[in-house]
C-alpha cells in the first residue's frame, strides 16, 4: 500500500474542521520515522522510501513528510562531483498517525522495509 500524502495546510477548510472534530478526545499513537533516501548526482530524489512500508488498510490513519535532508556529497553547485557519488544518501523524516492497537503491525512493517534508520513514538500530534 502506498500511503497518501496530505498537505493539511492547503486542505479544504471543511476537511480540516471535519478531521479536527473526528479525532477530538481520541489519543492515537504518533510515530516519527527517519528513512534513508537516495539521490542522483544532480541532487534529485532517487526513491520514495515511505513506499517501502507495506501495511494493511486501516493501520496508518495519516502520514506527512516532515523533513528531507540532502546528502553530504551535494555541494553548492547542486551537482555531486564524481568522487562524491558514493555520498548520495540523505534522509527523509515522516510523521505517522497509527490506529490504536495496531502499533505492532506498523513497527513490523517499518522493520521489514529495510529503509528505516530509526523510529520513535511521539507524544505530540502532527
Amino acid at each position: 500500500m502506498i500511503l497518501p500524502y496530505l498537505d493539511i495546510d492547503s486542505a479544504d477548510p471543511g476537511l480540516k474542521t471535519f478531521l479536527a472534530e473526528s479525532v477530538k478526545g481520541v489519543a492515537m499513537p504518533f510515530y516519527k520515522v527517519t528513512f534513508t533516501k537516495r539521490f542522483n548526482s544532480e541532487g534529485e530524489e532517487g526513491d520514495r522510501p515511505e513506499s517501502f512500508v507495506q501495511v494493511l488498510d486501516g493501520v496508518v490513519l495519516n502520514a506527512a513528510k516532515a523533513e528531507v535532508i540532502e546528502p553530504a556529497g551535494l555541494h553548492s553547485q547542486e551537482v555531486m562531483d564524481e568522487d562524491d557519488a558514493f555520498l548520495s544518501i540523505g534522509t527523509e523524516v515522516w510523521e505517522y498517525e497509527v490506529a490504536d492497537g495496531r502499533q505492532q503491525e506498523f513497527i513490523d512493517a517499518l522493520e521489514q522495509s529495510r529503509k528505516v534508520l530509526q523510529y520513535e513514538e511521539m507524544d505530540e500530534v502532527m
